[in-house]
């Protein structure tokens, strides 16, 4: 083997720059805290924490999407626990308003009937910020008003006051129909007024029976319009329908957001939900138990039965209690898909919380630096560096003569 003269300087070079290579790479771990910067580092655990990464963000993103539908399902079987609550009570109550009572009786009962059925209409068309909890994919309160018509719409002959829904709207003598839409739509929410292609005035009331009064004129009277309280199921014409939104929340898990009421419209845009079965023509609970109330209102007692001429409800107590029970039990079906619902979400947002965490581990044990030993390492490459420079120094410094003497 030739030695030559060059040979020990390249060597202590190249062990030189080998070392703070991999001082340099030591202090980068110790002050990013990360094991693996490079590729190069390591390609095999570097393969590794990418696949952990992708893994991660995709959990991440299916956890968020899992996070924003929790409250929605939340509302939604609230919602349905309550209506089912509400109907134990319109059960009872319909048990003790039996032939036997009194007509005072009946008198309490029908006001306590009503009652029941604000609380069912104000629970079936909740919303948040806008958002009705059943109302469809195409976000439209499942209970509307009938809506009122003009004959044909005229301008008011006089100044007066037009009270809709509780609110005053003050019109003017020769008001067009675009200033009386303003002015209603303004005044009283949720009140919508179109006009039709008989160029009636139509006035609908979204979430609320209308109601309409006025002072100090004859609009009202003049022009056909008149207090319609009674709520209906909405129907496809509006927007309104059987779909619910979906999302996706896992691999391969898509859910549907929500419940609808259903609609029994008999002109066949009717589909089943949990206020009715969706028979095109028939009645919805809601309108069930406002049937019911008018007919306890109206009721004498005293053995008459209160319902023997209401058709809506089979036209006999025992026919009523029955068809109350029915749709009832309707409600039941519903409030275990609610149930449900909120069960799947929630086991989802515990598994994928579970796998957040365990992959944010795998990746810490992957890629974070043990401090301690790094900087252990870092004392040995620095005192393994000084100790190369000063025997090299050493061993440069000498020549032949050194050897001579």
């Amino acid at each position: 083997m030739r030695i030559t003269s060059n040979m020990f300087p390249d060597a202590l070079m190249q062990q030189s720059n080998t070392l703070l290579q991999r001082e340099f790479t030591v202090q980068n771990q110790i002050s990013t805290g990360m094991s693996i910067i490079n590729a190069s580092d390591d390609p095999a655990t570097f393969a590794q924490v990418s696949l952990l990464r992708g893994q991660n963000s995709e959990s991440n993103t299916y956890l968020s999407v899992t996070n924003s539908l929790t409250l929605n399902a939340q509302n939604t079987y609230q919602g349905m626990s309550n209506l089912q609550s509400i109907l134990s009570s319109v059960s009872e109550l319909m048990t003790e308003a039996n032939n036997s009572s009194s007509q005072t009786q009946m008198q309490i009962y029908g006001n306590q009937m009503q009652g029941y059925a604000k609380q069912i209409l104000q629970i079936v068309n909740q919303n948040k910020d806008g958002v009705y909890t059943y109302g469809s994919v195409n976000n439209q309160p499942p209970l509307v008003s009938s809506s009122t018509a003009t004959s044909a719409y005229a301008a008011p002959a006089a100044a007066e006051t037009l009270n809709v829904n509780g609110f005053n709207v003050s019109i003017n003598a020769g008001d067009s129909f675009a200033t009386m839409k303003q002015e209603i739509e303004k005044a009283a929410p949720g009140v919508t007024v179109t006009q039709n292609s008989s160029s009636q005035m139509v006035i609908t009331s979204a979430t609320q029976p209308l109601t309409l009064s006025e002072t100090g004129g004859t609009f009202l009277s003049g022009q056909g319009l008149a207090s319609n309280p009674n709520m209906v199921l909405n129907d496809t014409s509006s927007g309104y329908g059987p779909q619910v939104a979906t999302a996706t929340i896992n691999t391969n898990l898509t859910v549907s957001l929500g419940l609808t009421a259903g609609s029994d419209t008999s002109g066949g845009s009717n589909f089943a939900g949990f206020l009715t079965t969706g028979v095109a023509g028939s009645t919805d609970l809601y309108n069930m138990v406002v049937s019911a109330a008018n007919d306890m209102l109206a009721g004498t007692g005293n053995g008459t039965d209160a319902f023997a001429s209401d058709t809506v409800l089979g036209g006999s107590y025992s026919a009523a209690v029955q068809a109350i029970d029915s749709a009832t039990g309707n409600v039941s079906v519903y409030v275990g898909r609610a149930s449900a619902q909120l069960a799947l979400i929630d086991s989802n947002q515990t598994e994928l919380s579970t796998d957040v965490l365990n992959q944010k581990q795998a990746l810490a044990g992957l890629t974070q630096v043990n401090t301690a030993n790094a900087a252990t390492e870092l004392s040995q490459i620095q005192t393994a560096y000084q100790a190369a420079l000063q025997s090299g120094s050493k061993i440069l410094n000498l020549s032949l003569l050194n050897y001579l003497s």
